[in-house]
C-alpha cells in the first residue's frame, strides 16, 4: 500500500489528537492545538485513500470528530485504538518484510 502525504496527515494528525504524541501534554495549548489538527483533518479527509481497508478506521474516527468536535474527549479511547492498531498492522508488515528478506 501507498500512502499518499493526506494519507499521512491523516494518520500523524490522529495520532497527535489521540493524545499519543502529546508528552508531556500541555493543558493550556491544548484546546488551540486542538483546533488546529482538526482544521487539517477537515482539509485533508476529502483526498485520503477512502478505500483502502487498512485506513477505515481512521478515517471514520477522524470523520466523526470533525464532524462534531464536541465528542473528541468522549471518543478519545477510540482514537487512540485505532491508532494502536495501525501501528500493530505496519509493525507487523514490516517485520514480515524483513523476515522475507532474510529467507
Amino acid at each position: 500500500m501507498k500512502l499518499t502525504i493526506h494519507d499521512h496527515v491523516l494518520i500523524h494528525a490522529m495520532t497527535v489528537l489521540g493524545g499519543l504524541s502529546l508528552s508531556p501534554f500541555d493543558p493550556a495549548g491544548a484546546e488551540g492545538e486542538q483546533r488546529m489538527i482538526l482544521s487539517m483533518l477537515h482539509d485533508v479527509l476529502p483526498k485520503v485513500q477512502r478505500a483502502e481497508p487498512k485506513l477505515a478506521w481512521l478515517v471514520a474516527m477522524a470523520d466523526r470528530v470533525t464532524e462534531r468536535p464536541d465528542l473528541v474527549d468522549s471518543v478519545r479511547h477510540d482514537i487512540r485504538a485505532s491508532v494502536q492498531d495501525w501501528n500493530r498492522g505496519r509493525l507487523a508488515a514490516a517485520w514480515d518484510a524483513i523476515q522475507e528478506k532474510a529467507a
